[in-house]
């Protein structure tokens, strides 16, 4: 009987199964690397908070502002930035200011406030009269993409992911019928991975 050495077996392409994952809550995790063709990583930063209201005199309530989601990979490390928190209207008048998106970084694209998910700024005033305040900035996106063959992202590679809450919402001190419309918390960050 012929008994041939025993060969083990090397991953390769041919073991590659399309997938993708999603992390939408804040925190941070590790994700590791699977046999991949293309792997594409877009890391979103949160949105800050929408700009408050005081119905009782002049103060400006600032909403929160939102804060990174990153994918540390060991050729680059792809950041997307928080949005500024929009600053506040009160009843004397004064109206706010939409806060700043946030940029990114490390991404094949970077696109400030490319993640769309700023808070809603609060409107108060009497019947016939609005003073708005300022909504919150989106944050930064930014995606890059891995070829297998490039040999830059290795399967089983271990990654640091971090996902950044969204802003608080502006303080809204209501006066009787002077509130129109809440602020909101800007939208948390979020990483999503897909490879094929």
């Amino acid at each position: 009987m012929l008994i041939l050495p025993f060969r083990r077996s090397i991953p390769s392409v041919l073991n590659v199964i399309p997938g993708s994952v999603s992390y939408t809550t804040p925190g941070t995790y590790s994700f590791t690397v699977p046999y991949f063709r293309t792997l594409t990583a877009d890391v979103r930063g949160a949105g800050g908070g929408g700009g408050g209201w005081r119905g009782s005199g002049p103060y400006i309530y600032y909403g929160g502002d939102g804060t990174y989601s990153y994918f540390a990979a060991p050729d680059a490390t792809l950041i997307g930035y928080g949005g500024s928190g929009g600053s506040g209207a009160d009843i004397t008048g004064v109206t706010g200011n939409n806060g700043a998106n946030g940029s990114a970084a490390g991404g094949s694209t970077n696109t400030a406030g490319g993640a769309g998910n700023g808070g809603l700024p609060a409107i108060g005033g009497y019947p016939g009269t609005s003073y708005w305040a300022g909504y919150g900035g989106a944050g930064g996106r930014a995606v890059r993409i891995w070829n297998r063959a490039s040999g830059l992202l290795l399967p089983r590679t271990v990654i640091t992911i971090v996902v950044g809450p969204g802003g608080v919402a502006g303080t809204v001190e209501p006066e009787p019928n002077t509130v129109q419309q809440w602020s909101t918390a800007g939208g948390n960050g979020a990483v999503y991975i897909s490879w094929s």
